[in-house]
């Protein structure tokens, strides 16, 4: 096993959390700082196993942008996650994927190949290559199928994914096969539409029971290639129909076929409104080439990761670092459509408010004393946006518990009754951020707002009011040390920062001036 110290000394090299501007110039016996941080990220770190102890990761490689709805990636046969590196056969690529332990995502799955339609296409797989012409870095991802003289490189926006596959010129027909009933967790219905232009296809699925859990939810796409199809056909699971445009079964699917060597882009968009939500999705990104929404992808992703500037001379350490850093900015995700628009608990179509953002997808366990902090001090509009409200409208084991007038819930979590309390801990600190966040002190562009993190100092906060926090299932007063239903009155909580900037939010009567509280534990040998 690799010693700690060298990564405690990049970890004690970060410089601070940059609002805009340059890096900070280093002196000339110290390591130049990271300008290009993409360029330290690997997404394929993660992706196979970590042997008896450790078991599955279940990371996923492909395309996506910080927070984005879209996670456009490879799948591989019986992986309840979407993608295991240690196996070639791949189903193709799919729009959403997570890093979960139960069979989830997967919807909306693709499959290039110049395979000839056979009898049961709804489970076809190719083998694609695991060598090193299979890359994943922040917003792009690329792969070859040996076997059938493919390559495949996806990207993608915050709605859209978009593709670009390569065929052989081999006189080999280019097949391209759509799988709306192909979710990882199954699906209650699915339906695929091919469209009469001869170059789009809409559908949906409908999915969940996520960990055994009663939640569902639908989500609609709209697919349009840069070349129109010379035939199509649609299957539903027990037959294939040349020549039919539709399907509407758990296991519907089609297929569309484009001349022999053909280089298709294909551009997807979902939406968990409606088709025509998706069709808006897709039309709001406009008629970017694949190297132009590559380069944005990739633009947006430095912006994202330079927000630490590190510096540093061991370049598995900082691999290590920003590979870790990008994993953060992967969830919660966008849910609500480019008009604003989201489905709620209650079943109806809601608006988020101009200029925020409807998310779903969060992870408790074990986030309340690290990400959540990491989050709102990067990101802290996000956060903000992804604070659910007062305990009482917090989803738990995905289902809703109460709705709010001020802030109807969706219904597409990944949460877990049980660890729903621990939210107690980190969402006030996303409220505060957003409530209180003009009160800080914002420092000029290219200024450090961090001090190094061997000085890491505990920011205090307001005294909490008094508040009934009804016993439910997962939200025990015992679990937090307080009488069962009730938190305390004048109780404090403190997260670690790495520095403050100077910050005072209402109700806070300490003297000491911000960033001067408790040191942080020293780091670890």
């Amino acid at each position: 096993m690799r010693s700690g110290r060298p990564l405690a000394a990049l970890v004690a090299a970060i410089v601070g959390v940059m609002l805009s501007g340059a890096p900070p110039a280093a002196h000339a016996d110290q390591p130049a700082f990271v300008v290009n941080p993409i360029n330290h990220v690997d997404t394929l770190i993660g992706t196979g196993t970590g042997g008896e102890t450790v078991g599955e990761i279940n990371n996923f490689p492909g395309a996506r942008v910080p927070f984005g709805m879209v996670q456009y990636s490879p799948d591989t046969t019986d992986t309840y996650a979407g993608y295991d590196h240690d196996n070639a056969r791949s189903t193709g690529f799919s729009m959403t994927h997570a890093s979960v332990g139960c069979a989830a995502f997967g919807d909306i799955s693709m499959l290039p190949t110049t395979t000839p339609i056979g009898p049961r296409p709804w489970t076809d797989w190719e083998e694609i290559a695991h060598d090193g012409t299979e890359v994943g870095v922040p917003g792009y991802y690329t792969v070859r199928f040996p076997a059938t003289g493919v390559t495949a490189e996806l990207t993608a926006t915050t709605r859209t994914g978009v593709g670009r596959f390569s065929y052989p010129a081999n006189g080999q027909p280019a097949l391209f096969h759509v799988r709306s009933g192909a979710s990882l967790g199954g699906n209650d219905a699915a339906t695929i539409q091919i469209g009469q232009d001869h170059t789009t296809i809409t559908g949906s699925a409908t999915t969940g029971g996520f960990c055994g859990k009663n939640n569902t939810y639908t989500v609609y796409f709209a697919m349009e290639f840069s070349r129109p199809f010379t035939s199509y056909g649609t299957w539903d699971g027990d037959a294939v129909y040349p020549g039919a445009r539709s399907a509407d079964s758990i296991y519907s699917g089609g297929y569309v076929e484009f001349p022999a060597g053909s280089v298709l882009e294909a551009r997807t968009a979902i939406s968990y409104v409606s088709v025509d939500g998706a069709r808006a999705n897709l039309a709001a990104e406009g008629e970017r080439s694949f190297d132009e929404v590559r380069a944005a992808a990739l633009a947006q992703w430095n912006a994202a990761l330079a927000r630490i500037t590190v510096a540093g001379t061991d370049s598995g350490d900082l691999q290590t670092f920003y590979t870790s850093l990008y994993r953060t900015l992967l969830h919660p995700n966008t849910f609500n459509d480019a008009d604003g628009r989201y489905i709620g608990f209650d079943g109806t179509i809601h608006t988020v408010a101009q200029g925020h953002t409807q998310y779903a997808n969060f992870s408790d366990w074990d986030t309340y004393g690290c990400l959540a902090a990491l989050q709102a001090l990067l990101f802290p509009a996000q956060a903000s946006d992804s604070d659910p409200g007062s305990p009482p409208t917090w989803s738990a084991a995905t289902h809703p518990r109460r709705t709010s007038p001020r802030r109807p819930q969706h219904r597409r979590r990944l949460d877990h009754a049980g660890v729903v309390a621990r939210r107690l801990h980190h969402l006030p600190v996303r409220r505060r951020a957003r409530r209180h966040r003009d009160r800080c002190r914002v420092p000029e562009p290219g200024a450090v707002l961090a001090e190094p993190v061997q000085s890491g100092h505990r920011l205090p906060l307001a005294p909490r009011r008094r508040r009934r926090v009804p016993p439910r299932a997962g939200l025990r007063g015992a679990s937090l040390g307080l009488r069962p239903g009730r938190i305390r009155r004048g109780q404090r909580r403190a997260i670690p920062v790495v520095g403050a900037a100077e910050c005072r939010l209402p109700g806070d009567r300490s003297r000491r001036p911000p960033g001067r509280g408790r040191p942080a534990r020293p780091l670890p040998d």
